[in-house]
């Protein structure tokens, strides 16, 4: 059985992942995946808007900087991986305009978000 504060972090984690994605459904995009699991990694969320696919790490911390400090190189590699074997397994996204996009979220008794900041466009492939 897990530890209550892993458990906790895991709900945490999961409403943060939620808001995101309501956040990105009234900016107009369609939600193509959530927790997209494969064999090199996670990916929080995939969504859609026109010809552009954002791969999506959410990140629930006390503070923004805590949020956005958690996504370091590995992280990045990570989701790149995951996100090539994505592509590789639904053609239909070839050809998209792809980026990485990093949400930040503290939350109010771990439910109810006070701060929201959505990076777009957060790192380019390899850099």
């Amino acid at each position: 059985m897990a530890a209550p504060s892993r458990i906790q972090a895991y709900r945490c984690g999961r409403r943060a992942e939620i808001w995101a994605a309501l956040s990105y459904r009234l900016r107009g995009y369609r939600i193509v995946a959530r927790r997209y699991q494969c064999a090199v990694g996670e990916i929080d969320l995939i969504v859609r808007r026109g010809r552009r696919l954002a791969f999506v790490e959410v990140k629930a911390r006390k503070d923004m900087a805590g949020a956005f400090g958690a996504v370091g190189d590995s992280s990045r590699r990570r989701i790149e991986r995951a996100a090539g074997l994505f592509l590789a397994q639904n053609e239909r996204y070839q050809g998209f305009f792809m980026r990485f996009d990093v949400v930040g979220v503290v939350l109010l008794w771990n439910i109810v978000p006070i701060r929201f900041e959505c990076v777009d466009n957060a790192w380019m492939i390899g850099a």
